[in-house]
């Protein structure tokens, strides 16, 4: 992080007009150079987001834009791997919950249709 990029993380932007006023401070950075866009990058239907490179610091920061419910972030890389990290592992412990609930109401079923 600098002072020609960014100096503070957004782990969220609690208001989709904090997210516009960010929106616009990032365009602002991009055309004067300061951030380049590298490109996008999904994480298995969880979030896509863009990543940019400050070309005075090198730091790489990685955007996903608030949608509904979801409030977005931006992050340098490192720290937007652990949040994905989080919500993938977060995802997989539901994933395998809900299949052990499937599997609990299939015997029950079959318990009850036998009886």
């Amino acid at each position: 992080m600098c002072n020609f990029c960014f100096n503070i993380e957004y782990e969220k932007f609690a208001t989709q007009i904090d997210f516009v006023e960010f929106d616009l401070l990032l365009n602002k950075k991009l055309e004067a150079k300061i951030l380049v866009v590298l490109g996008l990058r999904e994480h298995r239907k969880l979030v896509s987001d863009y990543i940019y490179k400050c070309t005075k610091c090198d730091v790489i920061w990685c955007l996903s834009s608030p949608d509904n419910a979801w409030r977005g972030y931006f992050l340098k890389e490192r720290n937007a791997n652990k949040l994905i990290k989080k919500l993938k592992d977060n995802q997989e412990k539901k994933d395998k919950g809900c299949l052990m609930v499937l599997c609990i109401t299939i015997i029950i079923i079959l318990i009850l249709a036998f009886i």
